[in-house]
């Protein structure tokens, strides 16, 4: 169903794009700064009620990721991200156990427009992205059990679209990406360490990411 919304979506800019002039096209000009930003808060917890032995957790996740792009060229971006973000998870078992974590990022990033009618515009962004996270594990008592601390780097191209809703703001929805990424997780308790490389390709409606830009 999501596959056929996109679809859809890039059919519509399609036969928008036929009729318009071809002199009045989406341009962001240079010298424009864009600022954008991601905020998000979860809580969720889980329950089983069958089970003679207590059960149930509670979750809860912030994130905040600010970001500062300017235009050294017509259509062409090069900008800044920051992130920063915490989890918190509670266990009622017999245990109850508890994990948290705080994860910092930074992700330069370049992105390139192509303009499609005066509003729309196709763009390619690419990134490197480079992130620590700290994860400390608890027991029932509050103390410290285990801790483990994740370093990783990734780059990755995102292919997305821009609707312009004023001449300063600016609506763009990214629709999977091209990515490579490495992790190496050490647990600080006995110096064990985990690594871990991916590579993905993914240009499913299932990882849309919508956004909004306030164009300077």
């Amino acid at each position: 169903m999501k596959t056929r919304l996109t679809l859809l979506l890039l059919l519509f800019v399609t036969t928008v794009t036929i009729g318009q002039n071809k002199q009045d096209k989406f341009k962001i000009s240079k010298g424009t700064w864009l600022l954008e930003g991601d905020f998000s808060i979860n809580s969720s917890n889980f329950k089983i009620t069958d089970n003679p032995t207590p059960n149930k957790a509670d979750r809860f996740n912030f994130r905040i990721s600010p970001k500062l792009g300017y235009a050294v060229n017509d259509n062409l971006v090069l900008g800044l991200g920051l992130e920063y973000s915490y989890s918190e998870n509670q266990y009622e078992n017999l245990y109850n156990q508890e994990d948290s974590s705080n994860t910092y990022s930074i992700a330069p990033y370049i992105k390139k427009f192509f303009p499609i009618t005066s509003r729309f515009a196709f763009h390619l962004q690419g990134e490197t992205a480079f992130s620590y996270s700290k994860t400390n594990n608890y027991d029932g008592a509050g103390n410290r059990v285990a801790s483990n601390g994740t370093r990783s780097y990734g780059i990755s191209l995102r292919p997305g679209i821009n609707y312009s809703l004023s001449k300063g703001v600016l609506l763009e929805m990214n629709f999977g990406a091209l990515s490579y990424s490495h992790s190496s997780q050490k647990n600080d308790e006995n110096s064990s360490k985990y690594v871990t490389n991916n590579f993905g390709f993914n240009l499913s409606s299932s990882s849309l990411i919508l956004g909004v830009s306030i164009l300077l």
